[in-house]
């Protein structure tokens, strides 16, 4: 499988489509969610729409669909602006005796990361709007979908490539696939995959979540374990800096906490499941 280059600056246009993608999926999902309250009596009457007057008590304790865009707002502005952060906390190098932090590449990975305690600390406001956890489950099918853009985006903009493969696919010349690996050869398809299992997980977890469904640990359990476990499979060429503790690169690394918290979210419902049952 050849692929081409394209006539324009896909990279970014496909990114900025997974991020509009992201926001406008989260406006669904909040107002699907806020038309169930509003029939079962529990929503905000929408008596105005200045933010300001739904901070009283009684209507914190409503649904508020405002209030929940809001505060997803604040932290995805969060997210955008730590792309690099974890990247960069974790590609420290001496340099003539001093320790020194390299710009890291961006990674979704470190957006999602620091985007779950800040719209967690925010949801504790909003009561109303369920638990923090409950708020948090009901957007993570929109990361699975921008994730599954950002991964096209990689695919078509010629990086994050995969490493040598028999079936894999060619980039073409002038990319940096080409200028790592020659002309010709075939690299492993992890952008692909993962975009694949990306939109499996959008799609498993809305169908779920439509059924009843408690839906908390897929996205992190699935992003963290496909974005840790491709790494082994994604080039290194183009990284200075020698494997992170011998194994791993920053951003797989990311992705490996990220699994963790998923883990944790996922005894954390074993937990709530079990109690539950014994109460009844």
């Amino acid at each position: 499988m050849l692929f081409q280059r394209l006539p324009f600056d896909v990279y970014n246009v496909t990114n900025a489509i997974g991020a509009v993608a992201n926001i406008l999926c989260v406006v669904a999902l909040v107002c699907l969610a806020w038309r169930k309250h509003a029939q079962a009596g529990t929503a905000t009457a929408w008596p105005t729409i200045f933010p300001g007057e739904y901070l009283k008590k009684e209507e914190r304790h409503k649904f508020n669909p405002i209030w929940f865009i809001i505060c997803f707002g604040i932290a995805y502005a969060v997210l955008l602006s730590t792309l690099r952060a974890t990247t960069t906390l974790l590609s420290p190098v001496n340099i003539t005796g001093s320790l020194t932090f390299l710009t890291g590449s961006t990674a979704f990975a470190s957006g999602v990361l620091f985007f779950i305690p800040v719209f967690l600390l925010l949801a504790i406001i909003f009561p109303g709007n369920g638990k923090p956890t409950r708020q948090l489950e009901l957007v993570f099918p929109a990361f699975a979908l921008q994730h599954m853009f950002n991964r096209l985006a990689c695919f078509m903009g010629n990086c994050c490539f995969g490493v040598p493969f028999g079936l894999g696919v060619v980039f073409p010349e002038g990319s940096a696939a080409v200028f790592a690996y020659g002309h010709g050869t075939r690299l492993f398809p992890n952008q692909l995959i993962e975009a694949a299992i990306m939109l499996l997980c959008f799609g498993l977890i809305l169908w779920l979540q439509h059924r009843g469904k408690r839906t908390l640990p897929i996205f992190p359990l699935v992003f963290g374990a496909t974005g840790f476990l491709l790494g082994f499979a994604t080039s290194n060429s183009w990284d200075i800096l020698r494997p992170l503790f011998g194994f791993t690169n920053a951003t797989a690394f990311t992705h490996l906490i990220i699994l963790i918290i998923g883990v944790a979210f996922l005894v954390m419902q074993v937990i709530q499941s079990t109690r539950k049952k014994r109460k009844a």
